[in-house]
């Protein structure tokens, strides 16, 4: 339990009270802490506030609070009292919830994403090496992975935040010199999403005239204000859903390809380079599946699970959405034309009309469902487990694959769980010269979108009785009803972009492959920094005759961010930057909208001021005290003792660093702690050093109980003189308030 001594989730007290062995905060199980204090991965970072290092917080611990996500209402109602049969709803005095008793993962599936992690080698001690086609469809960083973050939050050279005297990692770090400053980017898949909200803000790049009428209908129609707090940065949101295309590509690889012509015998590999199932998350409408296509002398002789572009989802698939929607009608096909189950990967919860709910009615009584709050088990979940995946400890996560409602270890070989692969083998008709496979991803079905359209709207294909369809008449969800034909009316609209349209996340061929992208790769030949801006140049491929231009990206840990597509131009100025930080880059050429050339070398650099010297300077002493007597006229005497409403005097004596001798005009940034914690600025130093700040403390009074009493203490947090730096060594003093 030492791990979230400083992070204390609900589950480990719970464990406690009841000797439970189990010790993983999931299904959003934690506590928060009474205290100032903000606790984070690293002992060294700088805040205007208290810290308190937490191991938990780096740990893949952490990940478990969100990503082992189970049901404990239907737990509590339908499995009874712990240690019983009984199935009841009323918990007498004494009596324990079955969620008390029991890990969150060992009920009600929802999400296992952590679970499924556990069950990897990854999720063993020491990790796992990670796959080498992992590594070099943009992550070579990252050779080996032992908790999440390793790939969800890389590694970068930067700064956590816009303090002074934040230790650039890992380079500035004495605590943590072999970490890295953790890129927080933890993007999923979900493209769409990101891009339509973007859509909606006048201005955006993407700009959509009826996104933006539909999603600022005003909160009172659909619970939703884009303009509320800090509003919306549409460009913060295209380049979000950027990496989550990116996220994509790393985590699949369809490899070992081979087709006989003679037998018509298709195999190959769809290899899951994640530390979890692919697809993880919440299955929702979900899915991915791998369409085939196979060519004879240039006609398309048999497609496996066609995409019918027009109705927006796989063809064979029977819509509008039905509750059930059972297997797919063959009638609904072509004769060259074949939907293949078992190459759609996804997760499918049932809700069974034999158990019943607190009422005693039972549940929606669905085969499979999309109301995944009222899941009573899976009915299918075919998902490429991760590598090593422990397929023996599988079934106490709830974590086995099933297979039209059976649990079934055997879906997958022993060979196939070790490598985290799917071994497909197929026949297809023979004679092609050619097969294409193509792995595509889809983060929202249309089904899913119809399903929430009739729940909403109470009409339709309705999948609970009438009377539970009060979106429309409760008053309380009010703000609600306007959904249904809203999200439907988005979908409709915007069905044609990434994720809600098939994503293409990895592909193979057999045989002559259609003609590709043969655009040039470039050279980024330089990256020279100056004040907030780094100058870029890279080679000339306009020898190319179809050449149209370049688009620079910065790389992020083998992430890409599009910085500008610049056009045909070998030049570009990124201005507008953080010295001190490094930026580091790559650039691509193009000839059209789909076809871009591989990314070239990486360059970085790390922009700075002018005069920006490295001499240090630093404190040496520093200490408090009063002024007595009036006005400026007043006398400075040092003490540590202070009554509350006295001005407290801080003297801190700054120095240069190399020669020892006093620094004026020097200011210095303080961080008082104790019962209360504040941030101060001297004035600037004088001849000798000396910089002054004063803390006005509050008198007690009438309905203000004043400063409060205790111990304090006053440390250096910055010093700044110009073409100086902060030798980041802290001095202190301590003193009290009565």
């Amino acid at each position: 339990m030492k791990r979230s001594a400083l992070f204390v989730p609900l589950v480990v007290l719970l464990c406690l009270a009841q000797g439970v062995a189990y010790d993983e905060n999931a299904s959003g199980q934690y506590l928060l802490s009474t205290g100032s204090q903000k606790r984070a991965p690293f002992a060294d970072a700088a805040a205007r506030h208290q810290m308190l290092y937490s191991r938990h917080h780096k740990s893949k611990y952490f990940c478990a609070t969100c990503h082992d996500v189970s049901n404990p209402i239907l737990a509590n109602l339908l499995l009874g009292e712990v240690g019983t049969d009984e199935t009841r709803a009323d918990f007498g005095p004494g009596r324990t919830l079955w969620t008390e008793d029991n890990p969150a993962f060992s009920y009600f599936h929802v999400e296992r994403t952590f679970s499924e992690f556990m069950l990897s080698a990854y999720g063993q001690l020491g990790g796992a090496a990670t796959n080498p086609e992992f590594q070099a469809q943009g992550a070579p960083g990252i050779t080996q992975a032992a908790k999440c973050q390793d790939c969800h939050m890389r590694d970068v050279v930067g700064v956590a935040a816009n303090k002074n005297g934040a230790p650039v990692r890992p380079s500035e770090s004495v605590e943590h010199p072999q970490s890295g400053q953790p890129l927080h980017d933890m993007t999923g898949g979900n493209v769409w999403v990101s891009t339509v909200l973007a859509s909606a803000i006048p201005g955006s790049p993407n700009y959509d005239s009826l996104n933006d009428q539909e999603l600022n209908q005003g909160a009172a129609v659909v619970t939703l204000d884009l303009g509320e707090g800090e509003g919306i940065d549409p460009v913060a949101l295209l380049a979000g859903a950027d990496r989550a295309r990116q996220q994509l590509l790393l985590r699949a690889t369809i490899k070992n390809a081979s087709y006989d012509s003679g037998t018509g015998i298709l195999s190959f590999d769809v290899q899951n380079n994640s530390g979890h199932k692919l697809i993880s998350g919440f299955s929702e409408g979900r899915r991915m599946f791998v369409n085939i296509k196979a060519f004879a002398g240039g006609s398309l002789i048999c497609e496996v699970n066609p995409y019918d572009v027009e109705a927006a989802t796989l063809e064979g698939l029977s819509y509008p959405y039905q509750p059930g929607f059972g297997l797919p009608d063959p009638a609904l096909l072509t004769a060259t034309e074949e939907y293949v189950d078992e190459l759609v990967y996804e997760m499918k919860p049932t809700s069974d009309a034999d158990v019943p709910d607190a009422s005693g009615q039972g549940l929606t009584g669905e085969t499979k469902t999309f109301h995944f709050a009222l899941a009573t088990g899976r009915y299918k979940d075919n998902r490429i487990p991760p590598k090593g995946f422990d397929i023996a400890g599988a079934a106490n996560r709830l974590a086995v694959p099933v297979w039209h409602g059976e649990a079934s270890e055997s879906l997958y070989t022993a060979d196939e769980y070790a490598g985290g692969i799917d071994d497909v083998l197929l026949s297809i008709p023979a004679g092609a010269d050619s097969v294409v496979i193509n792995l595509y991803y889809q983060t929202t079905s249309r089904e899913y979108i119809e399903f929430l359209r009739d729940e909403i709207n109470g009409s339709g294909n309705l999948t609970l009785p009438g009377e539970a369809y009060i979106v429309q008449t409760d008053f309380f969800f009010a703000q609600f009803r306007a959904w249904g034909d809203t999200i439907w009316s988005l979908w409709t609209h915007n069905k044609d972009l990434d994720g809600a349209a098939p994503f293409l996340m990895a592909s193979a061929s057999v045989g002559t492959p259609p003609a590709g992208c043969t655009a040039p790769m470039p050279t980024l030949l330089s990256a020279t920094p100056g004040n907030t801006q780094v100058e870029l140049a890279w080679s000339n491929e306009s020898a190319y005759p179809a050449l149209a231009g370049y688009n620079l990206y910065y790389d992020q840990a083998g992430k890409a961010q599009l910085v500008a597509d610049v056009g045909n131009v070998l030049t570009y100025l990124d201005s507008g930057l953080s010295n001190g930080q490094e930026y580091c880059y790559k650039v691509t050429s193009y000839y059209d909208a789909i076809c871009e050339s591989a990314n070239s070398n990486i360059v970085c650099a790390i922009p700075s001021s002018p005069g920006q010297a490295t001499d240090p300077a630093g404190v040496t002493a520093m200490e408090t005290g009063l002024y007595t007597g009036k006005g400026k006229a007043g006398t400075y005497n040092p003490r540590a003792l202070f009554d509350a409403g006295d001005g407290v005097v801080i003297r801190a004596t700054v120095i240069d660093g190399l020669t020892g001798d006093p620094l004026p005009d020097a200011t210095v940034e303080l961080l008082i702690t104790g019962p209360e914690s504040l941030t101060l600025t001297t004035g600037p130093s004088d001849a000798s050093g000396v910089a002054e700040a004063e803390w006005r403390t509050r008198a007690p009074g009438k309905n203000n109980p004043g400063t409060a009493p205790g111990d304090y203490a006053v440390e250096t947090k910055n010093v700044t003189a110009t073409e100086y730096h902060w030798d980041n060594v802290t001095t202190s003093a301590a003193f009290q308030i009565q």
